[in-house]
């Protein structure tokens, strides 16, 4: 009896030492593949570079939209990124003029901050972005950032196959987008079933005035006032299908109604091109402008907003 006792502590001290060896090689492994394969090509460090570096005090803020749908205002840096909802895009404004005096700020007034998409499935990522803006340390695991933790099985199918990484969305650049689609070439039928399916998802709560949210917008412009900064809020196009879709629901109205009240308020400009009609090759999708659309509608809101180019900034 006591040797097969012995017998069994001996094979699970084995099995526990293996499992806890080969864990410990895969963290190191998977960590080595993330700093050494991922980190260089993936457009997030490219844009905390820039977040970080920038001395404009010119800058813009927002999500998709802005990045997408606002190029070659070189008198301005661009932070607007992809996927944030407003409390991250607010966060943003906080640590960006915590070192800088702010100058012109263009600052996204989004009707789509206000949905359930936004308000409540959207991650809060503001937590997190004060770390990330920080050098990244050699002892700090990169490979359980929420940039990557979710897809490390992808990584090593990727890197098992031979392939190099490819990002599914890039480092915004007008020299990356010149390839981007024009929505004219979609079907006019599969245009409105978009735009219909669209303006659902992109549609305000009824109450978006009692919400976290409306608060957040008016601290962002309340403390950007007390530091002297000259602010425009900007609410963008979409294609003529979806505007005709939002022109249908009262409260898409209701929300710029609010966006220009808040402005009157606060003494700072509004500019809504959410009702202007503009060509449909402007647009990649029935709310993004393309790099056609953003070369042509950018310096109109610069003019807009502030009635003159804003300078270069000192490099």
């Amino acid at each position: 009896m006591p040797s097969s006792i012995f017998s069994f502590k001996r094979h699970l001290y084995v099995a526990l030492g293996t499992a806890i060896l080969s864990s410990v090689l895969f963290v190191a492994a998977s960590e080595a593949l993330v700093r050494n394969k991922i980190v260089p090509r993936h457009p997030f460090y490219k844009y905390i570079d820039v977040f970080r570096n920038s001395p404009n005090p010119n800058a813009i803020f927002g999500d998709s939209h802005f990045a997408y749908g606002i190029a070659g205002l070189n008198g301005f840096t661009n932070v607007a990124y992809p996927g944030n909802n407003f409390r991250s895009i607010s966060e943003k404004v906080r640590l960006y003029f915590a070192d800088r005096q702010p100058g012109r700020v263009i600052l996204q007034a989004g009707v789509h901050h206000f949905s359930q998409n936004f308000l409540f499935r959207r991650p809060n990522e503001s937590r997190s972005i004060a770390d990330d803006l920080r050098p990244q340390s050699a002892f700090k695991f990169m490979m359980f950032h929420n940039q990557h933790r979710p897809h490390l099985f992808d990584y090593w199918e990727i890197y098992l196959d031979g392939r190099e990484f490819d990002p599914t969305t890039q480092f915004v650049t007008e020299e990356n987008r010149e390839n981007e689609p024009n929505y004219l070439d979609v079907a006019p039928r599969i245009r409105r079933i978009a735009s219909s399916r669209i303006s659902r998802i992109l549609m305000p709560v009824e109450a978006f005035q009692d919400t976290s949210i409306a608060r957040l917008y008016e601290k962002t412009i309340t403390d950007l006032k007390q530091r002297g900064a000259q602010i425009c809020l900007v609410t963008l196009p979409v294609v003529v299908e979806l505007r005709s879709e939002m022109k249908r629901n009262p409260v898409f109205e209701k929300t710029t109604a609010y966006f220009r009240d808040l402005a009157e308020r606060s003494r700072v400009r509004y500019r809504n091109y959410l009702f202007t009609e503009f060509p449909g090759h402007y647009f990649s999708d029935p709310h993004h402008l393309n790099i056609i659309g953003a070369r042509a509608v950018s310096p109109q809101i610069e003019q807009d907003c502030f009635g003159s180019p804003s300078p270069d900034p000192i490099r």
